[in-house]
This record gives C-alpha cells, sequence and structure tokens, in this order.
C-alpha cells in the first residue's frame, strides 16, 4: 500500500463471509519500501508472510507471522528478500528468494537459518528462486530461473529430497546429424545462440555431462 514515503505492508482476512482489511502490519516504517509478496497458512491462527524491505541499510528479507488476532515481525538472516514460502504442520516453513549465496531459508518455530544448497546449474549461473512448494520437510519443489551462458534467462526446477537440494536430470537426447548440425529429443538446448551452433561451425563430437545431465558439443573448429 502506497503512502507519501513509500509503501507500507497490509492484509486482507476472509472470514468465511467477507474480506477483512487488515492494518498494522509489521514493520510499520514509512522510510522502508517494504513489500509482503507471499502467505502460507496452516490455520487461521498460523500464517507466515514473506517479502522484502529496502531502507537506510539496503535491502533485507522480511517475514510476519500471524496469529489470528496480530502480526509480530520476525528476525532474518541476510539476504536480498524472499519471494516464496511454503509451511508444514509442525512449525517448519521453507522460504526461497533472490539471493545466490542462500537462496533458501528454513524457519524451525522460533528462528530464520539461511541454507546454501550445492546446486550444480546445467550451463548457468546468477539463480534466483521464487516459488516453493513442500508436502514434507524432506520434500519440497522449488522453481525459479538462471543465467545461461549466452545471456538468457532460462526456467529453473530445484527438488529437495531428504536433506539434498538438486536440480532434476535431463531425460532427452541430443543427436549429431551427418551435416554437423544438432538436433534434440526431450532435451532442452540452449546453444550459444538458443539451440544453434554459430553461423558456419559444424559439430563433430557430442558428450553426456554426468555431473549435471547436460551436454558438452565439440566443433569443426575445437571450440566447445
Amino acid at each position: 500500500m502506497p503512502d507519501n514515503e513509500g509503501q507500507i505492508p497490509f492484509a486482507i482476512e476472509w472470514t468465511g463471509s467477507s474480506w477483512t482489511l487488515l492494518f498494522n502490519v509489521p514493520p510499520i516504517n514509512q522510510l522502508n519500501e517494504v513489500v509482503l509478496d507471499r502467505v502460507s497458512c496452516l490455520s487461521s491462527t498460523d500464517c507466515m508472510a514473506v517479502g522484502s524491505g529496502a531502507g537506510f541499510h539496503g535491502n533485507h528479507p522480511l517475514a510476519d507471522q500471524w496469529n489470528g488476532s496480530s502480526w509480530t515481525e520476525l528476525k532474518t538472516e541476510g539476504g536480498d528478500g524472499w519471494l516464496g514460502v511454503s509451511c508444514l504442520t509442525g512449525g517448519t516453513c521453507l522460504a526461497v528468494g533472490n539471493n545466490p549465496a542462500a537462496p533458501v531459508s528454513r524457519w524451525d518455530g522460533s528462528s530464520w537459518h539461511n541454507v546454501h544448497p550445492d546446486l550444480a546449474i546445467p550451463g548457468g549461473s546468477n539463480y534466483s528462486l521464487s516459488q516453493i512448494s513442500c508436502v514434507s520437510t524432506t520434500s519440497c519443489v522449488a522453481v525459479g530461473s538462471y543465467s545461461a551462458p549466452d545471456g538468457a534467462t532460462l526456467p529453473l526446477t530445484v527438488i529437495k529430497t531428504g536433506s539434498t537440494w538438486a536440480v532434476p536430470r535431463n531425460q532427452g537426447y541430443l543427436a549429431l546429424l551427418p551435416d554437423g548440425g544438432v538436433s534434440n529429443f526431450n532435451e532442452s538446448w540452449y546453444g550459444s545462440q538458443r539451440g544453434q551452433l554459430p553461423s558456419g561451425t559444424s559439430s563433430i563430437a557430442i558428450v553426456a555431462g554426468p555431473a549435471n545431465g547436460g551436454y558438452w558439443i565439440l566443433d569443426a573448429n575445437g571450440g566447445v
């Protein structure tokens, strides 16, 4: 909700028959640009809302907890902000955002802790996560995007199985054609020109990359 100084957070509650506007959602500091992006509720008296704020000390993640009658701002660890959250019975929540150093944070019922998943992004970097959905503390799917080597922004899926976070391995194939071209089958190929070899270049070999499920392509000029 905008005001004369910037933005302040607000929430609305469904009572079963009508919507009620809730004010006094922290932090009520008109010097901050405050945005709450996502909310996850386990009951009418247990909700977690996450977002980001910007003030004199830069961007930082925000988390507000609803107990049925009031909101409480929770202390968070460093980062640029959160875009998605998923809460589970038992009090655990997982939040994701635009912070490559710690794209996932975990609420254990009393405090937030940054998680540092060691992800092998297929040929890319500078990734962010925007949504997450969990069915248990050991089974989650998060989605977002990453920057490919050619500068393109591509979709990203990350799964949590047990305590491990990983990018799903590709299930398709790249095929070397007789004319030196490459064709893909059930496999996304984002080459140097979004699925095409550079003009005048032909491929001579393809090998699967066991580390991340992708492929390396060797061209006739010795490039990869």
